[in-house]
């Protein structure tokens, strides 16, 4: 980990998020790939903390269309909790939300950092995640109803709002094969916490659509009791 944040692109996650690794050799049987990967998952929920105490305390404008795409996500994850009953593996369904999700965390966690001084809110509409609000208002009708076409045009808006696009697109996949390899309750527990933390940004509307105390970094830490 170089970075303080794991929605930092810069991290290599390399080294947990395949099969195998090459730090985790017959000469250390003690080292364990899934208890690795657990303490990944503690490090990361601590994360999702401090993720949003960096814009729960700002005024930040509305991203009507942000929010619209993170209202779609709260169905596809309800539809995929109502599949997952039976099923403990990941599918596909889940697979497009995860990527979602990460993906855009990773570019509000950038935007944010780029403008920490609160007196620089006021230019947030001129970061990545200004122009994927922007991006998302034009191609409205195209993803307002598919999951998989609001993934589809994520991974297109990263190639053009980062020079290092494909790099970041990468990363995100990345958390994906990790998180992908927990328990079917850690990963619906940070989905639940990213679907939460990513509506509050911004948000002007006093309705709690998804504001909820199982829906926390908190409540997540308390409640997993297997990864």
């Amino acid at each position: 980990m170089s970075q303080p944040s794991w929605l930092e692109p810069t991290n290599n996650l390399e080294q947990i998020s395949g099969p195998t690794s090459p730090i985790f050799r017959p000469q250390a049987p003690s080292l364990d790939l899934h208890k690795v990967r657990c303490l990944w998952l503690l490090s990361f929920v601590q994360d999702m903390r401090t993720f949003m105490a960096s814009f729960s305390t700002k005024e930040l404008p509305p991203f009507t269309f942000f929010h619209a795409a993170i209202t779609l996500l709260r169905h596809e994850f309800q539809l995929s909790t109502e599949i997952s009953r039976s099923e403990s593996h990941v599918t596909q369904q889940e697979t497009e939300l995860l990527i979602c999700l990460f993906s855009m965390s990773i570019l509000v966690q950038e935007s944010l950092s780029a403008f920490a001084d609160a007196n620089f809110i006021p230019l947030i509409h001129r970061t990545a995640l200004g122009e994927l609000e922007e991006i998302l208002r034009r191609s409205h009708r195209m993803w307002h109803t598919s999951a998989q076409q609001l993934r589809f045009i994520l991974c297109e808006s990263f190639d053009r709002l980062h020079q290092e696009g494909q790099r970041k697109m990468h990363y995100a996949m990345n958390l994906v094969q990790v998180l992908s390899t927990l328990s079917l309750e850690a990963r619906q527990g940070v989905e639940k916490c990213l679907l939460n933390l990513l509506y509050q940004l911004g948000n002007k509307d006093r309705t709690p659509l998804l504001i909820d105390d199982r829906w926390s970094p908190d409540s997540l830490l308390s409640s997993i009791h297997g990864y």
